[in-house]
């Protein structure tokens, strides 16, 4: 009797602990992914900040790359209908420099509001659309896929119980890391640039930028036209990635993601390092890049304030001139 105690004791405490054995930070990940694809209304911040040393470039290049070496880049946005509406504010800095405005979407059109404008700035948005959207989700999970697979799950890691700050007020979740090596990373650009390109939304954002090309240059638009230089653009791409192989290399990317209890990304941090080399000169360009992105007030009702935009108080971004006018710091002398 008592040794049937014992074992029925024992096979309780198998099965107990079998039944609470820790989920693997892989599929946390590609469960928190595949959960974040699908909020349909929220609110999120993003930064960017990158930083280039031009101290291997000639002195040509400092001076063509000189607005570029330091730029920042600030949003904060609020969407609904899984972003085919949105509202929020922008920022670009560069150099003491500051261009600076709001931007909104709705009914498949994006509108621009900037300082130096009277009105506003509109432009078509293809890819906007519910079918549209649903597709770049779609490729969105599959390029997912793709850099888990090549990061490998013993390379990902897990820590519980993180304390977060975020702009709804503080939490504890679960930080999720890795990080990706040079012959990694142009692993995962290879195979995620020609998923990109025979993507139906990607090529429909690409013939949208084509006609506005086109457009602002003074040529006239046509379907034809677009579909021949997005050949052209698909064909030149397996070149161009074999060259990013002999130009660039990357001193790897670390990323962080905060997850919370139900599963969405609230907070995601990345960070990479590259350099670009000249071969035949043996100049290089050093760049780093910091991008930082939260997410709150997810799923929560909410009413966008979207311009009413007219024929008299808006103009077409094909008929915009400057319309990118600085607006300078006061800190800081321009020449």
């Amino acid at each position: 009797m008592k040794r049937t105690y014992i074992l029925t004791l024992a096979l309780i405490v198998v099965m107990t602990l079998a039944g609470c054995k820790a989920e693997p930070p892989m599929d946390t990940l590609r469960k928190a992914m595949d959960k974040t694809l699908q909020i349909e209304s929220a609110r999120q911040d993003f930064s960017v900040d990158m930083k280039m040393d031009l101290g291997g470039a000639s002195e040509e290049e400092q001076q063509a790359l000189s607005l570029m070496r330091n730029v920042t880049l600030r949003s904060e946005i609020a969407y609904i209908s899984a972003g085919a509406e949105s509202a929020g504010d922008f920022s670009v800095h560069s150099d003491g420099i500051t261009y600076e405005g709001q931007i909104f979407t709705q009914g498949g059109k994006s509108i621009m509001k900037l300082p130096a404008m009277d009105k506003y700035l509109v432009f078509d948005s293809t890819g906007y659309s519910k079918e549209d959207i649903d597709d770049m989700k779609e490729l969105s999970a599959q390029l997912s896929t793709i850099m888990l697979e090549t990061v490998g799950e013993d390379a990902i890691t897990l820590e519980k119980n993180v304390a977060t700050e975020s702009p709804q007020g503080s939490f504890k979740g679960k930080r999720i890391s890795f990080s990706m090596s040079d012959t990694q990373l142009k692993d995962f650009v290879k195979k995620a640039a020609f998923l990109i390109v025979e993507n139906d939304s990607f090529k429909k954002n690409m013939k949208e930028s084509i006609r506005m090309q086109m457009q602002m240059q003074g040529e006239v638009y046509s379907e034809a036209e677009a579909e021949k230089r997005l050949r052209e653009f698909q064909d030149e791409l397996e070149t161009g990635v074999d060259q990013l192989y002999k130009v660039v290399q990357f001193d790897g990317m670390s990323v962080d993601y905060i997850i919370d209890k139900d599963y969405n990304i609230r907070s995601s941090k990345m960070k990479l390092k590259m350099r670009v080399d000249d071969p035949q000169t043996s100049r290089y360009v050093d760049m780093t890049f910091d991008m930082d992105s939260n997410l709150w007030d997810i799923g929560d009702k909410m009413k966008l304030d979207i311009p009413k935009v007219t024929s008299e108080n808006s103009v077409d971004w094909g008929e915009a001139d400057g319309f990118m006018t600085p607006v300078p710091e006061a800190s800081v002398q321009q020449q």
